[in-house]
């Protein structure tokens, strides 16, 4: 069988929008999720102050992600206009 990511080793970093952020945090398991990516992660704050609350144990959205960065799992950053595009 072939595994049907499309990721490469020249996807070395990953932006997590909004919606991806969600989907990681509902499984549960985001912490350990984002390590075996093995991959630097990185959100925008924009998309930070979208996640309201953790779907997974209702806990601060904000709160969440914070101890994900913490864990060096995520790094918060302020993309510019151009990335975007």
């Amino acid at each position: 069988m072939t595994n049907p990511s499309n990721l490469r080793d020249h996807h070395s970093v990953l932006v997590l929008d909004a919606s991806v952020a969600l989907n990681l945090l509902g499984t549960g398991q985001a912490a350990r999720l984002l390590q075996a990516l093995g991959r630097k992660v990185v959100m925008d704050e924009h998309a930070i102050k979208e996640i309201i609350f953790d779907p997974s144990n209702g806990a601060s959205g904000e709160h969440t992600i914070a101890a994900l960065a913490a864990a060096d799992l995520i790094k918060r950053h302020r993309l510019t206009t151009n990335a975007y595009e």
